[in-house]
């Protein structure tokens, strides 16, 4: 649906509601990361490791890379019990991509 100045990001939702409200509820998601911070190419997100989060983070991924294939993901479990990290990155324009798309996220 949407594209960045960069040729082959493009996310294959073509429905503007449906994107919406994909975006939105990866918005959602991402609140709960207690970090972010960008890197060269991409964001890196840590959550805690109680409750569903990695179960909910499995899912995210198997949703995206299903309509944004142009997504690298790397999900970091740690050892006792420790947070949970998810690397969201890939190849040059992506880290510009997901700024436009989630706005919302600064580093912390």
């Amino acid at each position: 649906m949407t594209t960045s100045d960069n040729v082959g990001l493009a996310c294959s939702i073509t429905d503007r509601t449906a994107f919406e409200t994909r975006r939105l509820s990866i918005i959602e998601l991402f609140k709960g990361a207690t970090r972010s911070q960008f890197t060269a190419n991409g964001v890196t997100l840590t959550f805690p490791s109680d409750g569903t989060w990695f179960t909910d983070l499995a899912a995210f991924i198997d949703s995206e890379r299903q309509c944004c294939a142009f997504f690298q993901f790397d999900l970091r479990v740690t050892p006792h019990n420790g947070p949970i990290s998810l690397t969201v990155s890939g190849a040059k324009g992506v880290k510009a991509f997901i700024q436009q798309q989630f706005s919302n996220l600064r580093d912390k």
